[in-house]
Formats: C-alpha cells, sequence, structure tokens
C-alpha cells in the first residue's frame, strides 16, 4: 500500500501508517495481554509441537484480527476478546483468523489470544506486519521474531505469513533485494519445521509501482519457494485504487502456473474509504466473499481487515441498556455487518456446493 498521511499517535507512541488502509494502533501502554490472562494459562507452546488442527475443507473464509482493537479493552483476555469470539462462532463455516502481531508484544505474550482463537477457528499467524518490516534492520533480527513467535504459538497456528504485502513499494524498505532476503530467511525457517506458510502479496493496477506484482514475484521469489510456499494471497483494496477492479481470473490464473503447487486467495480487503457506509461495506464484503474459483488452486480467503471494528459489536452494559445510544447504534451497526458477512458467506457456500 502507498506510505501517505500523518503517523497514527497513541499512548505517546508515533505509528506511522503504511497506507490509508492500514494503520497499526496498539501501543504497549495500553495493552496487557500478559496481565489476567497469561496469569490464568502459564503453559508454554512445545517449539517442536506443530497444531494438529487441519482444515476441514479446502475452502479459506478468513477474517483479520489486527491491532488495532487492543485500545478498546483491558487486554486480551476481556470482554472484547469474548465478543471476537462469539462473532467468529457466529459465521457459519469455521473461519481462518489471521492475528497481526505488534512488534512491541513479544510472542509469548500473545499466547493466551492464540490458544482461545484456536479453540474457535483456524489461525493464520502474521508476526510482522509489512508497515514494520522495515524497523527489521537485519536478516536475523526478522529470522528471529518468527523463530520466537513458532517458539511460543506453534500448537495454535495452521497457517505461518512470511511476508505480508511482501512487494508494497515505500513503507517495507527501499532494497527489493534485503526485502527478499528476510521472506526467504522466514519461509526455510517455518519450512523445515514442516509448517504451513503463506506470502501475501500487493496488487495494484498497471503503472501505480514501477515494479508490478507479478515481475516482483517472479524476480526475488526463488525456485524452491515457488515450488515449496503452501499459500499465496494477494492484498488488494479498492479504496485505494480509485475502485479499479482488477481482472481476478487474469491474475489467479498467472499465478497458479508461477506458484502451481500453492493454494492461491485474496490476503486483505476492506471498505477503508473515509466516506464508508453500512450499505457499501455491505455490497463490498459480499462481493469479495461470493468471488467464484478463479483457478483450481483458489481457495478464497479475503481475511477482511477491520473485521473487529466493523463487525464485532463488544457493546457493554451501557449499550444493552440504552444509557448510551451512541454505542447501541454502533453495536447495532456491527451487528448488521456480521450477519452481511454470515449471509454472503451462506451464499457462497450454497453456490460451491
Amino acid at each position: 500500500m502507498l506510505f501517505c498521511g500523518a503517523p497514527y499517535r497513541a499512548g505517546g507512541a508515533n505509528f506511522a501508517s503504511n497506507s490509508p488502509s492500514k494503520i497499526s494502533k496498539a501501543d504497549p501502554a495500553d495493552v496487557n495481554l500478559n496481565a489476567s490472562a497469561q496469569a490464568n494459562a502459564r503453559v508454554s507452546a512445545d517449539p517442536d509441537k506443530i497444531s494438529k488442527q487441519n482444515f476441514k475443507s479446502d475452502f479459506i473464509w478468513g477474517v483479520t484480527i489486527d491491532d488495532g482493537w487492543y485500545e478498546d479493552a483491558q487486554g486480551a483476555s476481556g470482554a472484547k476478546l469474548q465478543s471476537i469470539v462469539r462473532a467468529l462462532q457466529a459465521l457459519p463455516a469455521k473461519p481462518t483468523v489471521r492475528v497481526v502481531m505488534s512488534k512491541e508484544i513479544s510472542p509469548r505474550e500473545y499466547e493466551p489470544l492464540f490458544r482461545r482463537l484456536s479453540e474457535v477457528s483456524y489461525v493464520m499467524a502474521c508476526p510482522v506486519d509489512s508497515y514494520e518490516m522495515s524497523s527489521y534492520k537485519s536478516v536475523k533480527s526478522y529470522e528471529k521474531r518468527f523463530a520466537d513467535a513458532f517458539a511460543a504459538l506453534a500448537p495454535y497456528v495452521q497457517i505461518w505469513e512470511i511476508g505480508n504485502e511482501i512487494n508494497g513499494k515505500g513503507w517495507l524498505g527501499d532494497d527489493a533485494n534485503f526485502i527478499a532476503a528476510k521472506m526467504i530467511a522466514a519461509f526455510e525457517l517455518i519450512h523445515k519445521k514442516g509448517a504451513k506458510t503463506a506470502l501475501t502479496a500487493y496488487y495494484t493496477p498497471s503503472g501505480a509501482q514501477k515494479t508490478q506484482m507479478r515481475e516482483w514475484l517472479q524476480k526475488f521469489v526463488p525456485q524452491d519457494m515457488k515450488e515449496g510456499l503452501d499459500y499465496l494471497f494477494v492484498s488488494y483494496y479498492e479504496d485505494d485504487n480509485e475502485g479499479f477492479a482488477p481482472d481476478w481470473s487474469e491474475i489467479f490464473t498467472d499465478l497458479q502456473s508461477t506458484f502451481p503447487a500453492s493454494k492461491l486467495g485474496i490476503g486483505e480487503c476492506g471498505n477503508t474509504a473515509s466516506g464508508a457506509t453500512q450499505a457499501s461495506k455491505k455490497a463490498m464484503m459480499r462481493r469479495y466473499y461470493t468471488m467464484p474459483r478463479y483457478a483450481k488452486n483458489y481457495v478464497g480467503g479475503y481475511f477482511w481487515w477491520y473485521f473487529v471494528q466493523d463487525c464485532v459489536s463488544g457493546a457493554g452494559a451501557d449499550a444493552s441498556n440504552g444509557k448510551n445510544r451512541g454505542a447501541r447504534d454502533k453495536a447495532k451497526a456491527a451487528d448488521e455487518l456480521l450477519q452481511s458477512l454470515i449471509e454472503a458467506i451462506n451464499e457462497a457456500r450454497r453456490e460451491k456446493n
């Protein structure tokens, strides 16, 4: 995504946006992932133990849990997480939840969150979001982030996202070879452990970036990774590209020829425009989650970025008893969007059956 906009300030910390669509909001001062939750769960993950929870279907119904919701809760064990769990349980098919991890929080502190989510969903871990890629100043530091995450969280994770929006121009850094080296190191680490790997590429219309997605993947992804990568996803935000509608059939047919062994899908989407409405979000949800199977290896994905913000009410007592009309209206809007997501998934499942 294109780097633009002013930094977001939370709790005194500066977080520069990698795009108008994705802004990380978490700050260690606002998040307590290892307080009451960790007090109730002291079990550390076995680094050699990989999740035995296998996908019952080859199709993925994905949503994203980014770090923006932490500021709305006292910790990952609080009421907000319970609201997230209820929303996930309401979906008509077992979802796959991408958890975007913040650099300021150690992987071990995420253990209670991952453990709880793994009880109701499949999990895709994103140890490094694209906007934090440039903060890893060496290949070793990037590799260590994944090694630490695997050691702490392996029993709960089905897919490891070894690179997020990997070919994005600017916000990941200026040295494509260096970015690729970090990606390759993470792939080799996770792949050698026998775990599933995913790479998310970043699509833009022709001319928006000097090096197009297809060219970047051809040039910087080595052959053994092209043959061994389990999932290749594509991130795309229409609102960042003036509503441009890509030819997905052509894109995924081409990707399948380059990554013949990989399952393919949409890795990120969402209605992120400042003027987004309930109606526009519902329409976009339906448009993406009911996409046809564009290629033999196409498995869906989608991973709506603002799932928590858009679809999880998290309303407290004030909202339910009518004392806080604003909170009540927000909860109602979230419930409506969750219902729209449920309907879109049901529609897509009927068409695929």
